[in-house]
């Protein structure tokens, strides 16, 4: 196999590596997202030992309502997700998502400190 071979190959892997991660992470997402909003008491939830808050308001916006939230924890400091939504329950799920993203992109997120909260 020649040089243009070999790196079409190393081209591949780090393209499968790349979407695998982001597929993984999306599933993860989805379960860290779900147990959030199971966990939820009256304004805030415990999250991998911070305390977080969700802050809503209603805002018109070509003529229809909509409703803007932000959701954000003490510990991570400089993260806040934000979120849009028709329902009040859409803008907090976009907002919580956005947030964990961010998070992980950051770095302040890993996968085997999710997996033991997920766990305990």
């Amino acid at each position: 196999m020649g040089k243009a071979g070999v790196l079409v190959l190393a081209l591949v892997a780090l393209t499968c590596t790349h979407e695998c991660q982001a597929q993984d992470w999306s599933a993860v997402t989805n379960l860290l997202l779900n147990k959030i909003l199971a966990l939820w008491k009256e304004d805030s939830v415990q999250f991998m030992g911070s305390e977080c808050h969700y802050r809503q308001k209603p805002k018109i916006y070509r003529w229809q309502l909509y409703y803007v939230g932000n959701f954000s924890c003490n510990k991570f400091f400089g993260i806040e997700g934000s979120g849009k939504g028709r329902s009040p329950v859409t803008a907090k799920r976009d907002s919580i998502i956005d947030f964990l993203n961010k998070a992980q992109t950051a770095g302040l997120l890993s996968k085997e400190e999710v997996d033991k909260w997920l766990q305990g």
